[in-house]
């Protein structure tokens, strides 16, 4: 690399070091990383000197790793293979995502001029996402389970390789897709017919190997009468241990064999009978992969150039204020998410204009949309006479609709703080009290998150009375005895169910979007903002830390509203010995609600303060 890139490099992450460095003489910054520090810490010592003596130390028995025989490994092996198969496919047959290189406007204005050859220029936009490879390699063999220097040592090097392919491999599709757009019409699309024949051809060979693999376990005499209970495990770990080594000298073996080089360093650690020369050995496919997928990158003849300025212009546009309005037509610009009155609370203006983040369509039209189509649904199902398993199918996505979308609210809606606050010396002087405010900011996400939950209902509400009318077996409690062990009517049972759980789902909704949005207003320069998701092999490591954060902090809300019921629970029952009635399903719903919803104000007065002490000078001095 030029000595000058070299030199940008190193200076760019001194500067992001020691910016880091100076958040810390904030309070909050200071606290959070002594918490955090301190937690891993403690932990990582443990487990570079290895004192948990074979007990579980994130959910990973080491009994478990030193048990695992060679074809167990295999399978395991495969079956990770073939996930990534699986995953890259989809990947190159979807037409979208991102077709330059992830320069910024001012480093191109910068660098393009300069007598910089364009292979070095292409290595510098490379070696940029390393510092954040190798963070994202430390936090997941963290997590791995391992304890001793050598195991910790081998996985992280090994998750470091996985990571920086997948951050080679991203850059050599964005380039690909580009160059796509460079050929004629015709090229272009005897490309992408190559690429689709390709994997069509690959998928079909996979599909008759997986079916050999299949039909070979289920010959076995033990698969027609497997064990129960306690010897099932057994049985399984058997089972794998002879058919893993099968499959991998198989079709299947064979056909994912690139993928096996490249996932071996993961793998090295649990084969004890390799010596140490072959050992190594696994290495250097995965290495030479590596390499070859660089010179892939920097050799590519794509003008990258235009498209990275492209890229970083748009980028630009997308931040104006206007943008979003002018991409959407006359008829689309009228539409509103509910009539916005002149005078009235101000609160209903941020909630308005928050939705309108994510769409433009009214609520109305949503509601009724979404009712109007589950009852299509039904109808169609009833009418065609649908198997038993399709209604299963539904029943299952209606319940997952109850308890998924409140769990992960912050997660999936990012229409709140997180995006508002990269317009925050525009936001900040608005004349609205701190709490109101972040309780607006809050409430968008939460109002779409219901939505979605109340559709779920609306399924198995449905479901329940196709039940009762005999158009179908599925989804009725008299299938399933809950009416029996509640002591209430089957056509009562499903809404005495469903007032409980409302609630319950309103108020984690509501916890999971102020824990986001008070992470964001605690700590911008850790917390990714905006609209858009950024997944990346860079980003994996704070974005795993920051999830662990939440999902703990999540836990603790959560805690005294569970903890009061699940004690009211064990008193009625165990201590009284009075049996549970679906009539009391609602209140204690209710009764759990409230210790939540409970935390959730506190929360938000949390939240309004650190609004209302909120500079933005110091704010966008400390932007990363």
């Amino acid at each position: 690399m030029s000595p000058a890139l070299l030199y940008l490099l190193v200076r760019s992450a001194r500067s992001r070091v020691l910016r880091a460095a100076r958040r810390l003489r904030e309070p909050r910054y200071l606290i959070g990383f002594l918490i955090g520090g301190g937690w891993i810490a403690f932990w990582f010592s443990r487990l570079i000197f290895g004192r948990f003596n074979g007990e579980i130390q994130f959910g990973i028995p080491q009994q478990l790793l030193e048990s695992l025989s060679a074809g167990i490994v295999d399978a395991l092996q495969l079956a990770l293979c073939g996930v990534i198969a699986l995953i890259l496919t989809l990947w190159w047959l979807a037409p979208f995502g991102k077709k330059a290189l992830e320069f910024n406007e001012a480093e191109l204005h910068l660098l393009l001029p300069a007598p910089i050859p364009r292979r070095r220029l292409i290595q510098y936009g490379i070696l940029r996402s390393q510092s954040g490879i190798l963070v994202g390699a430390l936090v997941m063999t963290f997590f791995s389970g391992l304890h001793g220097a050598m195991p910790l040592l081998r996985m992280y090097a090994g998750i470091w390789v996985l990571l920086t392919l997948w951050d080679l491999h991203s850059k050599a599709r964005a380039l690909w897709l580009a160059r796509l757009d460079e050929l004629s019409r015709g090229r272009a699309w005897r490309r992408r017919l190559l690429l689709w024949s390709a994997l069509g051809v690959f998928w079909l060979l996979l599909l008759v190997a997986v079916t050999q693999v299949t039909a070979a376990i289920l010959a076995t005499p033990a698969a027609m009468s497997p064990p129960e209970n306690a010897e099932f495990l057994t049985w399984v770990q058997n089972t794998l241990a002879v058919q893993g080594e099968a499959a991998w000298n198989s079709m299947l073996g064979w056909l994912l064999t690139p993928l096996i080089w490249l996932t071996a360093p993961l793998f090295v650690g649990f084969r004890s009978d390799l010596v140490p020369a072959a050992a190594a050995a696994l290495w250097l496919p995965a290495l030479a992969a590596l390499l070859l997928h660089n010179e892939w990158v920097v050799r590519s003849q794509v003008r990258f150039e235009e498209a990275a300025l492209e890229r970083a212009r748009r980028a630009s546009r997308k931040a104006e204020p206007a943008a979003r309005f002018w991409r959407h037509g006359t008829r689309g610009r009228s539409l509103t998410p509910f009539s916005l009155a002149p005078g009235g609370w101000p609160e209903l203006a941020v909630i308005w204009a928050n939705l309108m983040l994510i769409h433009r369509l009214p609520l109305r039209w949503i509601i009724w949309g979404g009712a109007g189509g589950v009852l299509t649904l039904l109808v169609l199902a009833a009418a065609v006479a649908l198997p038993t398993w399709a209604f299963g199918i539904m029943q299952v996505a209606g319940a997952l609709c109850l308890v998924v979308p409140p769990l992960f609210a912050g997660r999936s809606m990012r229409n709140d703080l997180r995006t508002n606050l990269l317009k925050v010396e525009l936001i900040r002087p608005w004349p609205i009290r701190g709490w109101r405010f972040f309780l607006a900011q809050v409430s968008a996400p939460v109002l779409l998150i219901m939505l979605q939950v109340a559709a779920g209902a609306t399924l198995l509400l449905g479901l329940e009375a196709m039940a009762q009318l005999g158009l179908t077996e599925v989804g009725g409690t008299g299938k399933i005895p809950l009416a029996q062990m509640l002591g209430v009517p089957e056509a009562a049972a499903l809404g005495l169910l469903l007032a409980g759980v409302l609630p319950v789902a309103l108020v984690t909704a509501a916890l999971a979007t102020c824990l986001e949005n008070l992470a964001a207003l605690a700590f911008p320069s850790w917390v990714h903002l905006g609209l858009a998701k950024k997944p990346a092999a860079a980003k994996l490591g704070q974005n795993m830390l920051v999830f662990l954060g939440l999902s703990i902090a999540m836990l603790v809300g959560l805690a005294p509203g569970l903890l009061l019921a699940g004690g009211i629970v064990a008193v009625q029952t165990l201590l009284w010995g009075v049996a549970l009635s679906g009539w009391e399903l609602p209140l204690l719903g209710l009764i759990t609600a409230v210790p939540i919803g409970a935390v959730v104000a506190v929360l938000v007065g949390l939240g309004g303060q650190l609004w209302n002490r909120l500079d933005p000078s110091e704010e966008l001095l400390a932007a990363p």
